[in-house]
């Protein structure tokens, strides 16, 4: 078995997302510069394990964001889709030209292909339901389709699955893959509500950070944080536009950012360049999380 097959990093004890703006990508005019950009972002959600990335809409009721919305949600579901099933469940698509300068994710998801007899029991993998009713079989990427046992989903879903080798014949069962132990994908959402709307969803669940110049700084807030995080089971952080920052996006949509997050913070302090990109911000943050959740073990 090569590494990459037997990679199972750990999860945390919490769900993570990131909320990015939709004006993303609007300062660049080329179609391969805003996939550079999304691909960006999308690596980093591999990178620090995040559990969704949710789209805003941060000019919601100044104009129309569905065009550039659903350009970084079509760029990122593509890199989160597993290779061997990219071209059936995609496809190919005038917004993914640039695809092929997009980076590998190489997520736990990502299992590459095999052959069926070199597949091992207890292994979970991606598939699509290629034929479904009385029997239902899947591709796996295997080298041939496989029956799922128990469950019928339409034709042309996507599945997750774990496999079965039992006495010498292979098949699947239904997981899902959120009750798994390890850390496995994350999913995309674009919710078209204001971004106060959105905030309330979020909090009423758990932790809201945003992130700011603003803020408070990050090393004001580590033991803080750490603590809370024990006790959380949903942890979102927000990000601002390339042009305004997130006290000018609540202000513009006319509510005090303050009053719909739990902290405002950072993560960047005594910054060298005047401006700090939304992606550059999504790296650094995500880093000082990633040690963060680390350290609450050792609270």
């Amino acid at each position: 078995m090569s590494e990459w097959s037997s990679f199972k990093p750990e999860r945390r004890s919490f769900h993570l997302s990131i909320l990015i703006p939709g004006s993303l990508v609007d300062e660049e005019s080329h179609l391969r510069d805003k996939t550079l950009t999304v691909g960006l972002i999308g690596r980093a959600a591999a990178v620090f394990r995040v559990d969704e990335v949710c789209i805003y809409r941060d000019l919601y009721g100044v104009m129309d964001q569905s065009s550039s919305v659903n350009l970084i949600a079509s760029i990122l579901r593509y890199m989160e889709t597993p290779p061997h099933l990219k071209r059936k469940l995609i496809g190919l698509k005038p917004e993914l030209r640039y695809a092929g300068i997009l980076p590998p994710l190489r997520l736990p998801s990502h299992t590459p292909p095999k052959r069926i007899d070199e597949v091992v029991s207890g292994e979970v993998r991606e598939a699509i339901v290629e034929r479904s009713g009385a029997e239902c079989y899947v591709d796996a990427g295997l080298d041939k389709p496989i029956k799922l046992i128990g469950s019928s989903p339409p034709r042309g879903s996507r599945v997750t699955v774990r496999i079965v080798v039992d006495k010498g014949e292979v098949y699947c069962k239904l997981v899902d893959p959120s009750k798994l132990r390890f850390y496995w994908s994350f999913h995309v959402s674009t919710p078209d509500k204001p971004l106060k709307d959105i905030l309330e969803d979020y909090r009423s669940s758990g932790l809201v950070i945003a992130t700011s110049r603003y803020g408070d700084p990050i090393e004001q807030l580590l033991d803080e944080l750490s603590s809370k995080l024990t006790s959380i089971r949903n942890l979102a952080i927000v990000f601002g536009s390339p042009r305004e920052g997130l006290r000018e996006i609540a202000g513009r949509q006319g509510f005090k950012l303050r009053d719909y997050v739990d902290y405002i913070v950072n993560t960047i302090p005594e910054q060298g360049s005047y401006t700090v990109r939304t992606e550059e911000a999504v790296y650094a943050t995500l880093a000082i999380m990633n040690i963060i959740s680390s350290r609450m073990y050792r609270v």
